[in-house]
């Protein structure tokens, strides 16, 4: 009789345990992601909040920035000097500087030794036709249309009446897109010149190193004004002469302005003694703090008068990133 195999057992797959199997799978695959994404949002917390810690650290190293700004020019008036000129301490840039958590560094820039835009209309709206001639020799010297100067005084005086050819008033800028009004003032900034008709961006780009909108009456130092300043003085001016005289000065600037008109540069030319200095009360500072991965930036207008009050007029922060 033949032996009998030995029966196998029956396996029973139970439909319910494969279902928990999965759905086991699947809780810990939604764990997951959700973990993963919790700590993903964390982690962009985490580094927006250093961001923003860093952000005000550095605006907090631009205000020593201004400060030694203001130290400097003080200083320099303290000293009893009739003649400021790029050769001072003041005009020395603070190099990249290691202060607690960060680094920060500034300049100073003589803003006296530009042309001053409002400069161009007097407190009683009449034109300065001193001024209004250097601007215009200017504007030729950077090959920019003599258009914009009827333009940039509808844009400074008091009235509403256009000048021709060129001009504009409330009838022009209405019907822009978005419309505005002419300011009918001297200018805040000089990039409100934005804003005036003709003033386009490579014109404005073109124009900005070479002008400032200062308040009241102001001169022109001739210890810092730049080349194309000073081909503005007169007509017949040539401008090797001119780059001469700059770097004349540096050596042995100017102690008044007779001195500066008895220049050989100078000699046969018509050079208007009104409206020119050797000294400056007005300064931009432009700082750079950085600190980790966060990066302020400071332009300040100061005015300089003595004792503690630093005479800040107007200042920008602006923010970025640095690092990696």
């Amino acid at each position: 009789m033949a032996a009998r195999l030995p029966r196998r057992p029956t396996v029973v797959v139970r439909p319910a345990a494969g279902v928990a199997l999965i759905t086991a799978l699947l809780v810990v695959a939604v764990t997951t992601v959700a973990m993963v994404g919790m700590t993903s949002r964390l982690m962009v917390e985490l580094r927006r909040t250093e961001n923003i810690l860093h952000g005000e650290q550095a605006v907090a190293l631009l205000s020593g920035v201004e400060g030694w700004a203001h130290g400097q020019l003080v200083a320099d008036l303290e000293e009893g000097g009739a003649v400021d000129h790029p050769g001072e301490n003041w005009a020395r840039p603070l190099p990249p500087t290691e202060l607690e958590n960060g680094y920060a560094q500034g300049r100073i820039v003589d803003l006296q030794g530009r042309f001053n835009i409002n400069t161009l209309v007097d407190d009683a709206a009449q034109v300065n036709a001193v001024a209004r001639q250097r601007f215009e020799r200017l504007l030729a010297y950077l090959d920019l249309p003599a258009r914009l100067v009827p333009a940039l005084l509808d844009w400074l005086d008091k009235d509403q009446a256009i000048r021709f050819p060129g001009g504009a008033e409330d009838d022009y800028y209405s019907r822009l897109t978005p419309p505005y009004r002419p300011a009918n003032r001297p200018l805040l900034t000089v990039s409100e010149l934005r804003l005036v008709a003709g003033f386009e961006e490579a014109i404005y780009q073109t124009l900005r190193p070479h002008v400032s909108a200062l308040p009241g009456v102001t001169t022109i130092n001739v210890n810092s004004a730049p080349v194309a300043v000073l081909m503005a003085l007169a007509d017949g001016l040539a401008a090797t002469d001119m780059e001469a005289l700059v770097k004349g000065r540096q050596e042995q600037p100017f102690v008044d302005v007779e001195t500066f008109l008895r220049h050989p540069a100078l000699a046969g030319t018509t050079v208007d003694a009104a409206g020119l200095g050797v000294t400056s009360d007005h300064f931009a500072v432009h700082g750079t703090a950085t600190v980790g991965r966060a990066e302020a930036r400071l332009t300040g207008f100061l005015q300089r008068r003595g004792g503690a009050d630093r005479g800040v007029l107007m200042r920008y922060r602006h923010y970025g990133s640095g690092g990696p």
